[in-house]
C-alpha cells in the first residue's frame, strides 16, 4: 500500500489497483486480504473492498480473508466482512481469532468459516499441524461467545465485542497518540486493530546512529530498546525484498493494548526523548 507524504491517519494508506493486477498471471490462485490490517491499523471500506472481490471474480481467485481484528474496531457497523459481499462466500475462507477477540492470544484459537470444497482440504492440512487444542479452553471461548453474542447483535452498548473492547482500545490509542508527539514523532492514527505507526524520519540526522547493514527501522528500534528502554518492531520486517524494506524503513510499529502502567512508563520515556 502506498502512503502520502504527511498523512496522519491510517485510512490514507491507498491500494494501487492496477499495479497489483498486474502483478496476477496464469500461476495466481489466491488473494490474501488482512482486515483490519497490521501493522497498518487501515480499515478497508466498502467500496475497496468490492474492488478486490472484482478482482477476485476475475481471475477466479480463492481469497483468504484474514480478518482477526474483526472485533476492534471503534463502531462495528464500519467492518464489512469479505465473505459478505455478493457472490464471495463461495470463493472465500474467512479466518477469525479467539484469542484476539477476548485477548487471550495465549490460548492460540481461532476459527475458519467457508464454503464446503473450501473447508475439506483445509482440514486435511491442518490436523497434521495442530495436534490439538485444549477443551477447557475451547469450552470457556465458547461460552463467552454464547454470552456476549446476543449482546453484539442487540445490545452492543452492553457487548463486550461490540464497545467494551473497542472503548478501551480508543482511549488508550489517544493516549499512545499523544505520547508519541511529545515524543517528538509523527504518529499515523489506525482505524481499527491495537497497533499504530510513527513516523521517525524527520529524528534520523539528530540521533545518529551508527551505519549498519540492517535497515534504518531495525537499528532505530533495537536503539530505543537498548538504550531507552521502549520495545517497538520495525515495519520493514513486514517486506521480502530489500527494495521495500529500505523503501519503508521510516517508521516504527507500537502497540497499545497495554496495561496503564506500562503506557504511563513508556510516557516518561518518550517526554525524555522529546527534550533531547
Amino acid at each position: 500500500m502506498n502512503l502520502a507524504d504527511g498523512a496522519t491517519s491510517a485510512s490514507q494508506f491507498t491500494i494501487d489497483f492496477e499495479d497489483m493486477e498486474k502483478k496476477i498471471n496464469e500461476k495466481t490462485k489466491m488473494l490474501v486480504i488482512n482486515n483490519p490490517h497490521n501493522p497498518t491499523g487501515k480499515l478497508f471500506t466498502r467500496q475497496e473492498l468490492e474492488k478486490l472481490a472484482e478482482i477476485a471474480k476475475k481471475h477466479n481467485l480463492i481469497v483468504i480473508a484474514d480478518e482477526v481484528y474483526e472485533f476492534h474496531v471503534w463502531d462495528k457497523n464500519d467492518m464489512v466482512r469479505f465473505a459478505s459481499l455478493p457472490g464471495m462466500y463461495e470463493r472465500t475462507i474467512s479466518i477469525g481469532s479467539a484469542g484476539k477477540a477476548f485477548s487471550v492470544t495465549g490460548w492460540k484459537l481461532g476459527w475458519a468459516v467457508g464454503p464446503k470444497q473450501l473447508l475439506e482440504p483445509l482440514k486435511a492440512i491442518h490436523q497434521n499441524c495442530v495436534f490439538t487444542c485444549s477443551s477447557p479452553t475451547q469450552m470457556a471461548i465458547a461460552e463467552a461467545f454464547r454470552l456476549d453474542w446476543p449482546k453484539f447483535l442487540n445490545d452492543p452498548k452492553n457487548s463486550y465485542l461490540a464497545t467494551g473492547l473497542s472503548g478501551e482500545l480508543r482511549g488508550k490509542r489517544d493516549k499512545l497518540a499523544k505520547m508519541l508527539e511529545e515524543g517528538n514523532f509523527r504518529p499515523i492514527i489506525p482505524d481499527a486493530g491495537y497497533f499504530m505507526l510513527a513516523d521517525y524520519s524527520h529524528l534520523k540526522e539528530g540521533l545518529k546512529l551508527a551505519s549498519e547493514a540492517d535497515p534504518d527501522d531495525f537499528v532505530f528500534s533495537r536503539w530505543l530498546c537498548r538504550e531507552k528502554k521502549l520495545a517497538v518492531i520495525p515495519p520493514s520486517a513486514f517486506y521480502s525484498s530489500r527494495a521495500e524494506k529500505d523503501k519503508n524503513s521510516h517508521m516504527v510499529r507500537l502497540c497499545y493494548f497495554k496495561k496503564n502502567e506500562t503506557l504511563d512508563a513508556a510516557e516518561v520515556i518518550l517526554k525524555k526523548l522529546g527534550k533531547e
